[in-house]
């Protein structure tokens, strides 16, 4: 039996993040406190890794775009190149 792990996205971890932020005023047990603070330290290099992580994938996908463009430029000059000429009657 294979097990899966999800990955959460942009929108939860952030929504994770806003959350435990959102707490730490609510909460006076200072042993506490520093659970939440020591949580969102965690949150926040989550977060900053799923930013790159995604930054890195749009990246990836302008290359394979300009990549694809350029690739497309070439074929069309080749079929140019080797189009057959219409003969003159």
């Amino acid at each position: 039996m294979t097990t899966q792990t999800r990955t959460c996205t942009i929108y939860e971890l952030e929504d994770n993040l806003a959350a435990l932020v959102n707490t730490i005023d609510l909460v006076e047990d200072e042993s506490a406190r520093q659970l939440i603070l020591d949580e969102i330290g965690t949150a926040l290099r989550q977060t900053r890794e799923k930013h790159d992580a995604v930054v890195a994938f749009l990246r990836h996908c302008d290359l394979q775009k300009k990549f694809a463009d350029a690739e497309i430029k070439r074929l069309q000059r080749r079929k140019g190149i080797h189009r057959p000429r219409p003969r003159g009657d």
